[in-house]
């Protein structure tokens, strides 16, 4: 270059020279401009562990790989585990209740499924059950299931088709037969007339055989294998799987060693509780729920160790469900279960919360005498009544909290904030809520200590998930809200 600027000079072409040099210049600028914008933004987004490295490394696209679940099915050329495609025999689960109940009753059937050596007929997916339209009225959504689990994962377990394509190659009118997974009460009854509309099929037709024939209380069924084929034993083709959800009942006394899908290609053979958690491990959140949780912690709590607490009691949906008269399947009855729970639930302060918090902290060394983050997973209508108390409650070391407020702000709006481009659930205000609820379900697998609220499958789904995720504690102090609520009662009257 320097010689370039020597022969200018020497030939008198000072203007091009000028020239030269301001476009030079210009460029050395744009350069050192783009290197200054990217090293901001990775210092932004990773501040608690570049500081003040300069990185031009650029975001993970998170949601690179998403697809919906027919095109994952369709690409899909890996051979399920159970292979069992020339059996020639479908199983079609009818879901219900919230998203997290509608989780447990897959893997119920699931479970049945490989029991009876059938292929799964993937189901839909609903958003809330209480979700009701402009009218009021409620309204089943529907929500493709790779927004809820990884079905990457679930086709290398068993054969899976989806219902499109069931419909192609069969053009069914009606099902062969029904597998019950509760009482056709008038509720039930309501659903079946939307599934019948949904998956444009007639199954409210008393020509269709019904099983089991003689069910247990509360259809309450063996997770024994023989006993499954006994019980639903049938040469029919198409199975309708109505409403499964938590009927199978597994032996208490056994010690479930996990076994993972490589493991289970050396040796087939499992137990019933093998195949329990193995199920659990393929219907676990997708992939790119779990880096943007993990990336929130890292990026936001500092990667630090934190508790999380699920609080799912608000009035207007949990309480009025559980413990009033919202339950349309339980009517005006009150489950005798619940009475000491929702006493307990009702009796429950924010600064109670706050000082049971305090109190395990002081417990854990991991903990003990430095600042406490804690990720708060509750409903919105709650923050007011909730987060504002808690954060005025005197404590001896300070606490933190986070909420999905916090995660939302993160999250951006889909389309400016770096590696979200490709996230199209963030979009759209609904679809966005469930992405939350899902993202917060992620965040809380991941933590420290984790908190849960008894009687919800959020939190029960959140205690499934932990048992594959690595955390440094390994679940030695988790608990629920009212074991919490017992150690402060204790501490206080100690101190009375």
């Amino acid at each position: 270059m320097h010689v370039k600027v020597f022969k200018l000079i020497t030939q008198g072409k000072v203007k091009t020279l000028f020239l030269f040099l301001a476009i030079l210049l210009i460029t050395q600028s744009i350069i050192e401009y783009n290197c200054l914008e990217a090293t901001k933004i990775e210092t932004h987004y990773h501040r608690s562990k570049v500081h003040s490295v300069k990185t031009l490394t650029p975001f993970p696209e998170y949601c690179k790989s998403l697809k919906k679940s027919d095109d994952i099915i369709r690409g899909n050329t890996v051979q399920p585990v159970f292979n069992y495609t020339a059996q020639d025999k479908f199983l079609l689960p009818w879901l219900y209740n919230g998203p997290n109940n509608q989780l447990f009753g897959l893997r119920q059937a699931i479970y049945v499924a490989v029991a009876l050596e059938r292929t799964l007929v993937l189901p839909f997916f609903f958003k809330h059950f209480m979700d009701v339209d402009e009218g009021d009225t409620t309204v089943k959504v529907e929500v493709d299931v790779a927004e809820r689990l990884n079905v990457n994962k679930l086709v290398e377990l068993l054969p899976v088709i989806s219902y499109p394509e069931y419909q192609r190659r069969f053009q069914p009118s009606e099902p062969d037969i029904i597998f019950l997974g509760t009482s056709l009460k008038s509720w039930a009854i309501e659903e079946l007339k939307q599934a019948e509309t949904m998956l444009k099929l007639k199954i409210l037709d008393s020509t269709v055989d019904i099983l089991p024939r003689n069910p247990e209380k509360n259809h309450h069924i063996s997770s024994n294998q023989q006993e499954l084929n006994t019980i639903f034993e049938t040469e029919s083709r198409f199975a309708f799987y109505a409403f499964p959800f938590r009927e199978l009942e597994f032996p208490n006394n056994e010690e479930v060693e996990f076994i993972g899908i490589t493991e289970l290609q050396q040796n087939p053979r499992l137990t019933d509780g093998n195949l329990r958690t193995l199920i659990e491990e393929v219907t676990q959140a997708p992939q790119y729920f779990t880096e943007i949780a993990a990336a929130f912690i890292d990026q936001i709590l500092g990667g630090k160790p934190f508790i999380s607490l699920h609080w799912r009691y608000d009035q207007n949906d949990f309480i009025k469900f559980m413990c009033g008269d919202g339950n349309p399947q339980r009517g005006n009855k009150t489950n005798p279960n619940l009475v000491d729970m929702c006493r307990m639930v009702k009796e429950i302060t924010p600064e109670s919360v706050i000082r049971g918090i305090d109190l395990l902290r002081s417990g854990i060394p991991e903990f003990e005498g430095r600042e406490l983050d804690v990720y708060l997973a509750a409903p919105t209508s709650t923050h007011a009544w909730l987060l504002n108390r808690l954060i005025t409650e005197p404590v001896r070391t300070k606490i933190n909290f986070f909420t999905s407020k916090d995660l939302d702000k993160f999250l951006g709006d889909g389309r400016r904030s770096p590696g979200m481009e490709n996230c199209t659930f963030l979009k759209n205000d609904d679809d966005r809520s469930d992405a939350i609820s899902t993202l917060e379900m992620e965040i809380c697998s991941m933590s420290e200590v984790f908190i849960r609220s008894v009687y919800s499958s959020w939190s029960d789904n959140v205690m499934i998930a932990r048992k594959f995720k690595n955390t440094r504690l390994h679940q030695k102090y988790d608990m629920t809200i009212s074991r919490l609520m017992k150690s402060v009662n204790k501490e206080t009257k100690k101190s009375i």
